[in-house]
């Protein structure tokens, strides 16, 4: 369809110009264009091969009944128009009755999907009303010639009023291509991105909590290290994934991990990972992946970055996450 704004002035004629100036700064109209009303009729003469179509057909409207025989239908010519917009009003006893949309190929009649206008929840073309509701439906016809709502179920009671207007403006889907916000994820892996949390106007970021499932599918287990200088994770092969832990001493301290079944002894044992902790510092991460350990997991505290040197009972407090 083909909208045209007019300035300038409007005739008795029927014929809208465009009016500009010529290098004179004459008066000069271009682009006249013969108007005709929504039913076809000209309102001007007839010399002018393009015609203005209203932008939507007056609305048509049924009332069905228990009376109302199954596969009543309300058509619309749907050539040109690009969008739909059903009203369905259900009286107050309305009961049993189901109302189906459709558009026409030339051929046969195919059931079309539409959205609730109110919330942009989408539909099936097999609408069952409420009874006491007025809800409308938007339907993109693009490229079909018809579209029609016919009674799929007889009512069993009350009355169901239709009313269906055919829009030439362009459809402003409610439905992304390809995602029916009404359906649920498919079943399998889904991405969804990264995800942040809130807590109040503060992003909280990656947290890490005691018993999730990691990457590769294992329950993760959680150590806490309230007392001690040393001790053992896991005296089993074993995946170190993260921790959250605190210097509670005015001067660096070390958590060393060691790939061995029992404690970690400084100074004699080679540290497999050294987690560096500053003057009453506190650090923690996370990883999805984790680093494996093939003998086991075992910990111990230093005061040095090598490991030469155990700490005391309590220089490092935290949780330490393995599987």
């Amino acid at each position: 369809m083909t909208k045209v704004i007019t300035s300038g002035t409007l005739g008795g004629d029927g014929v809208a110009y465009v009016e500009t100036t010529d290098v004179n700064g004459s008066p000069a109209k271009i682009g006249a264009v013969t108007l005709v009303d929504q039913s076809g009729t000209l309102l001007g003469p007839t010399g002018n091969p393009l015609a203005i179509l209203d932008g939507f057909q007056a609305a048509v409207t049924a009332a069905w009944t228990t009376a109302t025989t199954v596969n009543t239908a309300l058509a619309v010519n749907t050539a040109g128009y690009d969008t739909i917009v059903v009203t369905l009003n259900a009286g107050a006893t309305f009961a049993g009755g189901a109302a189906v949309c459709e558009v026409y190929d030339g051929v046969n009649w195919l059931p079309i999907k539409g959205s609730v206008v109110l919330n942009y929840t989408t539909t099936g073309n097999t609408i069952t009303p409420t009874a006491n509701t007025i809800v409308g439906y938007q339907f993109g016809v693009a490229g079909f010639p018809q579209f029609r709502v016919r009674l799929g179920t007889v009512l069993s009671a009350g009355t169901l009023g239709v009313t269906i207007i055919a829009s030439s403006a362009p459809d402003t889907s409610l439905v992304t291509v390809g995602l029916d916000p009404s359906q649920p994820l498919p079943s399998g892996t889904n991405s969804v991105g990264t995800v942040g949390l809130n807590a109040g106007g503060n992003l909280i970021g990656a947290t890490v909590p005691s018993a999730v499932s990691s990457s590769i599918g294992t329950a993760l287990s959680a150590l806490r290290i309230p007392s001690g200088a040393s001790g053992v994770v896991k005296a089993s092969s074993a995946r170190f994934y993260g921790y959250d832990l605190i210097n509670t001493q005015t001067t660096p301290r070390y958590l060393q991990l060691y790939n061995k079944t029992t404690a970690g002894v400084p100074g004699t044992d080679t540290p497999a990972i050294t987690i560096p902790l500053t003057a009453s510092g506190s650090k923690n991460t996370f990883s999805d992946i984790g680093v494996a350990e093939s003998l086991g997991l075992s910990w111990a505290i230093t005061t040095d970055a090598p490991g030469a040197t155990i700490g005391a009972s309590g220089d490092v407090l935290g949780t330490v996450y393995y599987a």
